[in-house]
């Protein structure tokens, strides 16, 4: 049995699923309920576990908490759920069958969208641990000190056109507008728009990341896990599409959770213009188009953020109209907007709603977009160094900018919450 201080330290995990639950309520009961080596539980130790044991008070505590989360938040956390079936089996309200048929539902959906998130690989259990904060607290302070109505770019470095500058900031008005971000391979596209991403996150709001990269999650991860938000981080992949267009984005968005949808299919790397992936595409457009439909507009202090990693092209392909009033909606709603791209030439064509250009080190001689000096000294660039510009007919020195990095550490654990 796990002792009253390791219990004690249980009240810093995040959020549980079933078998998390199903595992601790075994090891604060001495009931062998959880087989870790089999991914199950014997349904006779489960009732024995609660109607002939006293629950630990800090284990109901978590329990209650996730009640009062799932009532508040309209969510399915499986702890706030298993203590709503704890109490109508003590009460008597339900049977013991009912109890484990319900028991059983959540953790079969749980089973079912674990083996697709890992292409139904083997699942091994796993028990969330305590990593404590993974950034400096000061920086952290810097940032929730800062207007909340506004979005910092950059710090400031004392180098050469760069000097002592005054910080950039997008304002009230300007962070619904359009965000365009790109630059080759190295010159630190990610990590800018991450920063930007945690920036918002810090701030209290929520944020979709759309990335065709496993790394970046783990840094948002890291960043809710040290701002005490692990639990509002939901992700998902190409094998579990279906329950992400199950997503009522207007919680979503009102409750500031955090969505990261990896994006990894074979299609995209051998055939772009594969029908899995105008399928894909599709679908996701239309998703976004109705479900931010039903989205309050945001107050001015309240931050939500969307990032497309590479995904401009592909939007754009699928129902250029659509995209705009896309754009267009998302803006009215107040949403922030960011789209990473290698290169300049999505940003050219015609794009009325990208307003921000935030050009980093360009790996051809000269950019699509800027000209002249500009286009010469986006390739002496250094990792974080940018020229931004809102308008490409006047440009100047004062245009080049060093972006403000907020540095994670990688988490060791990933455990994933389940709707």
């Amino acid at each position: 049995m796990i002792s009253e201080n390791k219990i004690d330290d249980l009240k810093r995990l995040q959020a549980l699923r079933m078998s998390g639950v199903l595992y601790l309520l075994g090891e604060v009961t001495g009931c062998p309920v959880f087989d870790k080596e089999n991914y199950d539980y014997n349904k006779t130790m489960l009732l024995e576990s609660v109607l002939n044991h006293t629950l630990p008070k800090d284990f109901l505590a978590r329990l209650i908490f996730y009640k009062n989360k799932n009532d508040r938040e309209q969510m399915n956390y499986a702890e706030g759920l298993f203590y709503d079936l704890y109490l109508k089996l003590k009460d008597e309200n339900i049977s013991k069958i009912v109890f484990l048929e319900e028991i059983e539902k959540v953790f079969v959906k749980e089973l079912s969208f674990l083996k697709k998130i890992n292409n139904n690989g083997k699942i091994k259990f796993n028990f969330p641990t305590d990593e404590g904060g993974l950034c400096t607290s000061k920086v952290i302070k810097k940032i929730k000190k800062e207007n909340n109505s506004s979005l910092r770019l950059t710090a400031k470095r004392k180098k050469r056109w760069f000097g002592q500058r005054k910080a950039l900031y997008l304002n009230e008005c300007e962070k619904s507008e359009g965000i365009f971000l790109t630059g080759y391979c190295g010159s630190g596209v990610t990590l800018a728009a991450l920063s930007m991403f945690s920036q918002v996150l810090i701030k209290g709001g929520g944020g979709l990341y759309f990335t065709q990269d496993h790394s970046p999650h783990w840094e948002i991860v890291s960043c809710l896990k040290s701002i005490g938000r692990e639990d509002d981080v939901f992700i998902y992949n190409i094998h579990t599409f279906d329950d992400f267009l199950k997503l009522d984005m207007a919680n979503i968005v009102k409750h500031n959770k955090v969505v990261i949808f990896i994006l990894q299919m074979l299609s995209l790397e051998k055939d772009p213009y594969s029908e899995e992936l105008k399928d894909f595409i599709s679908q996701l457009h239309q998703f976004l188009f109705l479900k931010f439909q039903e989205v309050e507009p945001l107050v001015s202090t309240k931050n939500f953020i969307i990032a497309f990693d590479g995904l401009m092209s592909l939007l754009m392909s699928d129902n250029k109209e659509m995209f705009h009033v896309l754009n267009d909606l998302l803006k009215n709603k107040g949403i922030l907007k960011v789209y990473q791209e290698k290169d300049t030439k999505y940003a050219g064509e015609n794009l009325s709603f990208i307003k921000h250009y935030l050009l980093m080190k360009q790996e051809n001689y000269h950019s699509n977009l800027a000209s002249g000096g500009a286009s010469r000294d986006l390739r002496c660039l250094q990792p974080g160094e940018f020229f931004y510009t809102k308008d490409f007919e006047n440009v100047s020195e004062n245009d080049f900018h060093v972006f403000l990095f907020i540095s994670f550490k990688d988490v060791d654990n990933l455990y994933l919450n389940v709707f």
